[in-house]
């Protein structure tokens, strides 16, 4: 008989395999003592700086809150990794340091968020030239069915949120992540009209004003002109603007960023036009506000359920399942009906869609103290 080589001794795709499959039973016996990769003599914080350098020359903003949470992220995991040099970070690593911190009671978005942060400063350092490849695919947890789902406020819960002093008068907070008026103004634009946070954010003084072919109903017009990027191309649509707001206050904010020449009716987004980092900022502060202010404690009800209480008021008001997708932009049977369809959209009635707007019930509208400034 003649003695055969051992497949691993021989050059091919297969050794690729074999090293890989070591690792992960390395992975799995040493926990975090994993095996390195070849360094390179760049660390994460040097990433950091050339993310944050990226982000400049791409005109993106960079706000002291995204930079404080990627060195968290960084901290917590070189402490567990016991790596600082990119090049020998491996899969292994990144995969240990997502299943510790699951291990550590943090919540999955937290987890996937912690995660996200050292991969995105792994791809900076693959852009740079400095590693071959970033490591991707596969690495975060999936979120248990079900968690995503939000639930409107009930009636007294939504009369609560309305009777804070942020809605009375009171001064508004000073922390960053309240985004100045939008502490004011968001929440409220979300619950009478139906839009997210991003598209809220994304509003100028040219997508707010007379439709078109109706100059006495004021609109939202959600829409991706001058670089604005809604959820979906669905999305795009006018949503007519309740008469309340648009007369207590909003009108006066459109009038004042078009005189001072804004792309955003809101001075935080002009000071930080990274729309993402803003609304993640505000969920955040208003998640708190909602649990240790409002009283609020189901995990189910967030600054999302502002939206659904649109969705059950417009019901009441007595709209058709069409206008409800015209007005919340969930199908494509509105303004935003993707190209290449075979069915043709309904029509959009907008003058019908703001009866709905307008005729939805917000008792708290009336009690509200509305800002002069």
């Amino acid at each position: 008989m003649e003695e055969l080589p051992h497949p691993d001794v021989i050059e091919g795709r297969w050794r690729q395999t074999a090293e890989r499959v070591a690792q992960e039973k390395v992975a799995r016996i040493l926990g975090s003592e994993l095996p390195k990769g070849k360094a390179v003599g760049r660390t994460l914080d040097q990433c950091l700086e050339q993310w944050r350098d990226d982000r400049k020359l791409a005109n993106k903003g960079v706000t002291p809150h995204g930079l404080a949470e990627k060195r968290n992220a960084i901290s917590d995991f070189e402490a567990r990794a016991k790596v600082k040099d990119v090049g020998e970070i491996t899969r292994a690593q990144i995969v240990a340091f997502r299943d510790w911190l699951s291990r550590q009671g943090y919540k999955t978005p937290t987890v996937n968020k912690k995660v996200g942060q050292i991969t995105t400063l792994l791809v900076t350092a693959q852009k740079a030239g400095w590693i071959e490849s970033a490591i991707s695919g596969g690495i975060y947890v999936d979120i248990p069915a079900g968690t995503n789902e939000r639930e409107p406020f009930e009636p007294a819960e939504l009369k609560l949120i309305f009777a804070q002093g942020t809605f009375h008068g009171d001064a508004l907070s000073s922390s960053e992540k309240a985004g100045g008026i939008l502490e004011f103004w968001l929440p409220l634009i979300s619950v009478v009209s139906g839009l997210i946070t991003t598209e809220i954010l994304q509003l100028g003084p040219d997508t707010v004003g007379p439709h078109p072919d109706h100059a006495d109903i004021i609109c939202f017009n959600v829409t991706n002109a001058g670089g604005r990027s809604p959820k979906a191309y669905a999305r795009k649509r006018y949503v007519p603007v309740r008469t309340e707001i648009w007369t207590n206050g909003l009108a006066r904010i459109v009038e004042a960023a078009r005189r001072n020449g804004w792309k955003s009716l809101w001075p935080a987004v002009e000071a930080n036009p990274n729309v993402t980092s803003l609304s993640n900022m505000f969920s955040g502060f208003w998640s708190d506000f909602l649990r240790n202010q409002v009283g609020v404690a189901d995990p189910a009800k967030t600054l999302y359920s502002l939206r659904h209480n649109f969705r059950d008021a417009i019901a009441k008001a007595g709209e058709a399942d069409f206008e409800r997708d015209q007005l919340m932009g969930h199908s494509e049977q509105g303004t935003g009906r993707k190209y290449g369809a075979k069915r043709a959209p309904r029509a959009v009635d907008i003058v019908r869609l703001n009866d709905l707007v307008q005729n939805a019930s917000w008792p708290f509208l009336r009690s509200m103290q509305w800002p002069q400034n």
